[in-house]
């Protein structure tokens, strides 16, 4: 293999890698989450369907107690899968690259994947209790460019020969569960004004992130069998 095609197979399995971190390393930092939620300061522990993830990358919890335990393994986890993801819009256009009708496909969906990406390496360091616009912000922007970078590749994908199909399956059913929860936070019931509103937004965004950190990771398999096949 040459060391432009290692450079590849290592930025593609990086992207599997990120993801499976992440969901170690958050499991890790729900068990360490001093406690506390929106609606219940006085919660001892981490309520998986009460808590979102930005909760765990708070520096303090709800009573001001140090969450720095918590604050930095999420920090690492969403960190390294931000650049995951850039990684992985970074070295699969190369597997289109043969494909003529896909070249300027591949480069905007390349710059969208990676601003992506970059939004939620923002979001891992703008803790939501001391930077919660600039939070927000990053988590609203970054969930838009992914969901259009998905779409892009799942173009790409069935306009290619030699990808299989099923990819560009998982991508568009990716897809349309983001819109979904683009849709969720923007029309959705308010965490703040009840018990039910905030176990809807919570549980919809752990379902939402783990179905897409799943769907990444299958796909970046996919993009390694098939760049290896290729020899790219």
């Amino acid at each position: 293999m040459s060391v432009s095609g290692k450079i590849k197979s290592w930025g593609i399995k990086f992207t599997v890698f990120g993801g499976l971190q992440f969901m170690v390393l958050t499991i890790i930092a729900m068990l360490v989450f001093p406690g506390g939620t929106i609606g219940n300061h006085d919660a001892e522990q981490y309520l998986f369907l009460e808590n979102f993830f930005s909760d765990l990358g708070r520096t303090h919890d709800f009573h001001g107690n140090a969450n720095y335990l918590s604050m930095t393994l999420f920090t690492i986890a969403l960190s390294v899968l931000g650049f995951s993801i850039v990684s992985l819009f970074l070295t699969i256009p190369s597997i289109f690259s043969g494909i003529k009708k896909n070249k300027i496909l591949s480069v905007v969906m390349s710059i969208v994947g990676v601003l992506a990406g970059i939004c939620f390496v923002g979001v891992a360091f703008t803790p939501c209790n001391v930077f919660f616009s600039e939070h927000i912000f990053f988590v609203r922007i970054g969930f838009r460019l992914l969901l259009l970078a998905c779409v892009l590749l799942g173009v790409n994908i069935y306009r290619t020969p030699h990808f299989p199909n099923i990819y560009a399956h998982i991508i568009f059913v990716i897809s349309i569960i983001l819109f979904s929860y683009i849709l969720l936070l923007t029309l959705g019931p308010s965490p703040r004004e009840s018990r039910e509103g905030l176990m809807i937004q919570v549980g919809g965004q752990k379902v939402i992130v783990y179905l897409l950190i799943s769907g990444i990771v299958i796909l970046a398999y996919g993009a390694e069998k098939v760049r290896s096949h290729l020899k790219l």
